[in-house]
């Protein structure tokens, strides 16, 4: 038994060997399917806040009653509210209805063109609901933010909803399959009101429908107004609303948006809001606010300048223009950016990328434009209008120059909280999913090592115990076991000599 212990260092490293060898694979298989299930749930759950629940949305309105039950069932358990959307799609039914004839037909209006009234009617502006025997349109609905738009070839918004599926504002489109095309290309909006502006609830005449965002930072469905032909002593100085399109803009002001710049492939858009109060036979415009956000990740930066006239550039750091627009109010000068040609031959795309280079060199152009405005304002003429090309505005504007001017980060403002929120709870339960996969195979492979060292030690067992059983038979037996071998084989030798030294201690001969 002496020389036989000097051999137990083997057989243990052989049991620790055997059992991390039987262990490999079973633990193996659970980290590579836990691993796979972890990373499948959280595709899912950022795919569930988009493409899916879209989908689940579609399906729903334009399924029959009986799938719709099915379908309402699997919004509930991603948390949907069914009810909002269920009267989505009955208002979605009479928007149909109601725009049927005419796509800016404005029910409570009547008609969605009215006479203009000439400028010295000064009844003209109260006189306009009573001739259509109509009340001005009332808000749609409140919405909460996000909002989500779709628009159609043509540049016109054909449908607002907010976050829970209601119908702000809707316009018919000409096809099923264009509708099917604009619901899917919805993009994430988020107004915002620097100033508390307050004002009348009614308007006085009505053009043509739009969307505006009140000053309580609510947007509502409103008719478009124009103010040509209000009296000279009505208080303007409180505009009530921002309108989508600043096409009626007139040397008497308009309260106006630029509402959004698109870029052809979806990536970004940018909202603007502005104001245009009258004062003192001047008009006086104001940006109140502007936010910019991106639908998709875009490692770049993008410079942009906000004026009186809402978005005036919009750029990448090479140069390359996104959006250059003029504003719908009377402007003084137009600069161009870099070279104000269309690329050509001679001034092909990356030379014009090249030149253009707005931080260096536009401070000083700025600088410039501001003195030739001043000397315009003071000789009371205005400038040459803009040429096509490439642009960018300052408008006539008493004490106000350029509201701002910077450089935004795409990729820190492409995530809203919610996403955040989502890809936090993703992280955390991948966590959870690793750790939990950990446990799991550190308790197998225990397992597996218990099993395998009990199989490993059983013929040792045996030996051991036929050894004691011999020894108190008086016998002496000296066992030497050499390193090599498998254990099996280490049993049939302990076996054999056991058997011999017992037949020779008793005398037996084996035949």
């Amino acid at each position: 038994m002496r020389d036989s212990g000097r051999y137990r260092p083997w057989i243990w490293r052989r049991i620790l060997l055997s059992a991390l060898i039987s262990a490999i694979v079973p633990v193996t298989v659970i980290a590579i399917l836990l691993f796979t299930l972890s990373d499948n749930g959280a595709v899912f759950t950022t795919d569930l806040s988009n493409n899916v629940r879209q989908e689940l949305q579609d399906q729903f309105l334009l399924s029959t009653e009986a799938q719709a039950d099915q379908i309402s069932q699997r919004l509930v358990n991603i948390g949907y509210n069914v009810e909002l959307l269920r009267a989505y799609a009955n208002d979605l039914l009479t928007s149909q209805d109601a725009y049927a004839q005419d796509p800016w037909h404005d029910p409570a209006s009547g008609s969605s063109e009215h006479a203009e009234p000439s400028a010295g009617n000064t009844d003209a502006g109260t006189a306009s609901p009573d001739k259509t025997g109509a009340d001005p349109a009332k808000p749609v609905q409140y919405l909460e933010n996000p909002i989500y738009y779709s628009q159609g070839s043509d540049g016109a918004i054909r449908k607002i909803i907010d976050d829970n599926g209601s119908v702000l504002f809707f316009r018919k489109p000409e096809t099923s399959r264009d509708f099917t095309r604009y619901e899917r290309q919805k993009m994430q909006v988020t107004a915002r009101l620097d100033s508390l502006l307050k004002g009348p609830t009614r308007y006085d005449q009505m053009v043509s429908h739009a969307f505006i965002v009140t000053s309580d930072s609510m947007l509502r469905a409103y008719p478009f107004i124009d103010v040509s032909g209000w009296p000279a002593d009505k208080d303007l100085t409180k505009p009530a609303m921002y309108a989508w399109s600043p096409e009626k803009a007139n040397d008497r002001g308009l309260v106006w948006t630029s509402p959004y710049v698109s870029h052809l492939s979806g990536e970004w858009v940018v909202a603007c809001l502005g104001q245009v109060a009258i004062g003192e036979g001047a008009t006086q415009v104001a940006v109140v606010g502007c936010e910019v956000r991106v639908s998709r990740m875009m490692d770049e930066l993008l410079s942009f300048s906000i004026g009186p006239g809402g978005i005036s550039w919009l750029q990448r750091t090479d140069g390359t223009l996104l959006s250059a627009q003029t504003s719908a109010v009377d402007y003084l000068r137009v600069i161009p950016i870099g070279n104000a040609e269309l690329p050509s031959e001679k001034h092909p795309e990356q030379e014009i990328r090249d030149e253009a280079n707005i931080e260096s060199r536009g401070n000083d152009e700025m600088l410039k434009v501001l003195a030739e405005v001043d000397k315009s304002r003071s000789n009371g003429r205005v400038l040459d209008p803009p040429k096509e090309g490439r642009y960018f505005v300052i408008t006539p504007v008493a004490g106000l120059d350029w509201l701002l001017a910077g450089t935004i980060q795409s990729r820190s403002i492409a995530l809203t909280n919610r996403q955040k929120d989502e890809q936090l709870a993703v992280s955390q339960q991948k966590f959870l999913i690793a750790g939990v996969g950990l446990v799991i195979g550190l308790l197998i492979a225990f397992l597996m090592a218990s099993l395998e060292g009990r199989r490993i030690l059983s013929p040792i067992r045996i030996m051991i115990s036929k050894l004691q059983d011999f020894h108190r038979s008086g016998g002496t037996i000296t066992v030497a076991i050499a390193d090599e071998g498998e254990i099996g084989e280490l049993s049939n030798s302990v076996q054999e000599v056991v058997d011999r030294y017992s037949q020779e201690a008793t005398g037996d001969s084996p035949d």
